[in-house]
Parts: structure tokens; sequence; C-alpha cells
């Protein structure tokens, strides 16, 4: 919110020294993409109760087994 109002500088080809087209963007990227796809999920809920300290290390165990952290 606090750069809503600041300009946008907009920068074309013409304004690098390099104008060569082959050395920027999809053309000149050493890496190329191959697939695009949405993250699978699942439907799979649990529903934990106990205590602040319980709940805590339950959580850290789940995700700890999931690999998250």
């Amino acid at each position: 919110m606090l750069t809503a109002d600041r300009p946008l500088q907009v920068m074309t080809l013409k304004d690098f020294t390099d104008q060569d087209e082959h050395h920027y963007g999809l053309n000149g990227s050493p890496t190329q993409v191959e697939k695009i796809f949405p993250p699978s999920h699942t439907t799979e809920k649990q529903v934990l109760t106990g205590s602040g300290a319980e709940l805590a290390n339950r959580l850290f165990e789940l995700l700890t087994a999931r690999k998250m952290i």
C-alpha cells in the first residue's frame, strides 16, 4: 500500500545497451519450463485436541514426519 502511488519504471529493449533480443526473456534464459501443473491435494483431515503444549508437540511431529520442517 505504501508504494501504490509511486510510478512504475517501464523498460523496453531499446533501454538496454545490449539490444540482442536473444539475450533476454524466454529466448535468453538458460533454463526452460517443461511442464506446469497444479500441486496435488488430498482431503485428509485431522482434528487435534489437547492442551496448547500437547497440540504444539503433535503438530511439530506431524510436520516433521511429512518433511515440511
